[in-house]
């Protein structure tokens, strides 16, 4: 993620990529459910034997919660600043929710 454009061009170009693109990178993941257990982080390097040449869009688009199997209503990227490690320093981009709309 470079972040030297508009979060919308970012975002774009981002859900275009292939998943394996952003190995070592977190996709958090909140269910529309609230009763469901709110945000879970998906490491994409356990992602990438199945769906590495995804593009990132049809990823997300197949994100479902575990309890309820409802599509998730928010995505958010995340690029660790310490590999293995989330903090708060990190560099994030939503894909999908956060008053962005359908996609």
């Amino acid at each position: 993620m470079a972040f030297n454009r508009s979060q919308d061009v970012e975002r774009r170009h981002v859900l275009a990529r292939p998943l394996h693109t952003f190995s070592g990178h977190v996709l958090q993941v909140r269910c529309p459910t609230p009763s469901c257990g709110g945000v879970r982080q998906l490491w994409i390097d356990a992602l990438l034997g199945r769906w590495g040449e995804r593009p990132m869009n049809k990823v997300v688009a197949t994100l479902r919660c575990t309890h309820c199997l409802q599509p998730a209503a928010w995505v958010m990227l995340r690029r660790p600043v310490y590999p293995g490690q989330l903090r708060q320093s990190d560099l994030t981009l939503v894909l999908l929710g956060g008053g962005l709309g359908p996609r």
